[in-house]
């Protein structure tokens, strides 16, 4: 009898711990598959609106006054400096104008014709065309960032002690015999250009300059044979480009760039050339950029931009 009580509560106990045991697992796996479907919850929302980062491009060729400017606002975008438009901010220095009117997202590139370049050590702005184009304008070359591209646009250049071409050495320090050597070049080509200005004296506040001083230049036409084409820039005329046997007016209208004169600098925009293979119907032009030197010539030749040129020449007018 006794044996018999024994078995049934040992049977009874194995009932009542295989419960619990279910009731447990019940309870523990619910719990699991609610914390586990409140994770996938959250993962998935993360996904959805985590910020979107990108790689911060460096800004170079920005003032240090103008740094905070570069910066992304809290979408992640950057404003043109005229309140244009916003782009996506790792657009900025990306070799692509997308501030069409200031160029400002492309400090550090020559991708925007009427950019522009600061070089820090010298404290000074420089046009973007002259960014990699081969020519050492800021003392330390870091407009010339892209040394490989810059040392092919000037391998057939001539040799000048006057003009320092890439690679670019770092001449800040100990630059004093570089600076007296362009400043002695800027005083001779100020002596020339009272020649031009004697020239243009009839034509003084025309398109020719406020005293006249491009007039002369305006009467030749300079040649330049440049990546195998060849150019004929006649300023305030037109400008003509030569190669494989056709022929294309990339700059006819001449009118000087006004923001540029504000940082005394000299460019002449030449619009309504040739459209003929250029998007949209638009038409080719040209932005000539003049430098001060002892003779009028073609420095470079590039295009910037699908039927956007950029010209460099020296003259004694610009000095």
């Amino acid at each position: 009898m006794i044996p018999r009580i024994v078995r049934r509560r040992k049977a009874w106990l194995f009932c009542i711990v295989a419960i619990g045991t279910v009731c447990f697992l019940f309870q523990f796996l619910g719990i699991h598959f609610l914390s586990s479907n409140d994770r996938k919850i959250e993962q998935s929302w993360y996904k959805n609106n985590k910020p979107k980062a990108h790689i911060k491009p460096a800004i170079i060729g920005v003032r240090p006054n103008e740094a905070s400017l570069y910066s992304p606002d809290p979408d992640g975008n950057f404003g043109c400096l005229d309140l244009t438009t916003k782009i996506p901010f790792y657009k900025v220095n990306d070799e692509y104008c997308d501030c069409v009117g200031d160029g400002s997202d492309e400090p550090g590139t020559d991708a925007c014709p009427n950019g522009r370049f600061y070089c820090f050590q010298d404290q000074k702005f420089i046009p973007s065309g002259r960014v990699n184009d081969g020519i050492c304008d800021c003392c330390d070359g870091s407009e010339e960032w892209n040394q490989s591209a810059s040392i092919r646009k000037v391998k057939d250049l001539p040799h000048s002690n006057q003009v320092k071409v890439a690679p670019c050495e770092n001449a800040c320090k100990g630059s004093v015999k570089f600076v007296a050597e362009q400043e002695k070049m800027r005083q001779i080509g100020a002596r020339l250009k009272q020649q031009y200005i004697i020239a243009g004296k009839n034509h003084k506040g025309e398109i020719y300059g406020s005293n006249g001083e491009y007039y002369k230049l305006s009467k030749n036409c300079l040649t330049r044979y440049i990546n195998y084409a060849h150019y004929t820039v006649c300023p305030f005329e037109k400008i003509i480009q030569e190669q494989n046997g056709h022929s294309f007016t990339i700059g006819r209208s001449p009118s000087w760039d006004k923001d540029a004169q504000d940082d005394q600098v000299d460019i002449l925009l030449m619009e309504d050339g040739d459209r003929k293979g250029c998007p949209a119907g638009t038409r080719r032009k040209t932005y000539i950029y003049f430098a001060c030197g002892l003779t009028d010539d073609i420095i470079s030749v590039k295009e910037t931009d699908r039927c956007v040129y950029s010209v460099r020449c020296s003259t004694p007018a610009a000095c």
